[in-house]
């Protein structure tokens, strides 16, 4: 396969984390990707490891259209196709509600969500008119199960999870596919270093049943999924069945959302 027939992917968010761990995955195999990050420095370390024939490394925020835009346009001019993005880029700002203000709010909403929306209005049209593409876009376990101590991102994260289906029913017939990804705990810099007003996000996680996994395993299962071209792909099995569970049995779902407000709230009395 010469470059000119291997896939081209731009990955928000992928400076570090799960995003640069799928586009590890996927140079690895012969792809190439474009990384799109705030972080300059992280960029231009992800692109030294990946080597610049198979990396772009593009600066800006996913608040910014115009900039997204423009990965797009760069995409094509360097590799010469375009044929999938993966809006991964997320922020996530901790702390019972009555303690967050709408600043909060509206950060969360700027990145998680029309972060997302600006990325698929980005590629949609691309891949409209060349009539293929794949968008995927990475949602959370908590936009599944209303997690709450976390409730503009559990808000952004379910907001992602109805835009996803509804644009997968639209977009088909033009033959782009849409993936939704609903990870579970994954350690990545948005667990270790997220904003917390009271007990940090690893020290809440840290106490709940299921496993945190690593980013390099979740970007095994991410794309794997893709290849076989599931519409959804949630992990781990914790996950998948605490979903479930919530959805089937609502008494269930309220029961555990209480017992994770009482978790919080006995951190914050230990702090």
């Amino acid at each position: 396969m010469n470059s000119q027939e291997t896939p081209v992917s731009l990955i928000t968010g992928g400076a570090s984390g799960i995003g640069l761990a799928i586009a590890r995955r996927l140079v690895q195999r012969g792809e190439r990707v474009a990384l799109f990050d705030v972080n300059a420095e992280g960029l231009a370390a992800a692109r030294a490891e990946l080597g610049a024939d198979a990396c772009l490394a593009v600066t800006g925020s996913v608040t910014d259209a115009a900039a997204l835009n423009d990965a797009v346009a760069q995409s094509i001019e360097r590799f010469g196709r375009f044929d999938r993005i993966i809006n991964n880029a997320g922020i996530e700002i901790s702390g019972e509600l009555r303690d967050l203000t709408l600043d909060h709010w509206r950060r969360t909403v700027d990145i998680n969500l029309l972060g997302v929306a600006n990325g698929v209005h980005a590629a949609y049209p691309r891949f409209i008119e060349q009539g293929h593409g794949t968008i995927v876009n990475v949602a959370s376990g908590a936009g599944l199960v209303m997690f709450p101590t976390s409730i503009p991102y559990t808000a952004t994260k379910a907001a992602v999870v109805g835009l996803t289906r509804a644009l997968r029913a639209e977009a088909e017939a033009y033959g782009v596919d849409v993936v939704l990804v609903n990870p579970g705990m994954v350690r990545t810099p948005i667990f270790e270093r997220s904003e917390a007003i009271g007990p940090a996000i690893p020290d809440l996680i840290e106490r709940l049943p299921g496993r945190v996994i690593s980013a390099d395993k979740a970007a095994r299962i991410i794309v794997r999924g893709i290849d076989r071209k599931q519409p959804e792909i949630t992990f781990p099995i914790e996950n998948v069945i605490g979903a479930w569970m919530v959805n089937v049995l609502p008494a269930f779902g309220r029961r555990a959302r209480r017992q994770i407000v009482e978790l919080f709230r006995s951190l914050t009395r230990e702090a």
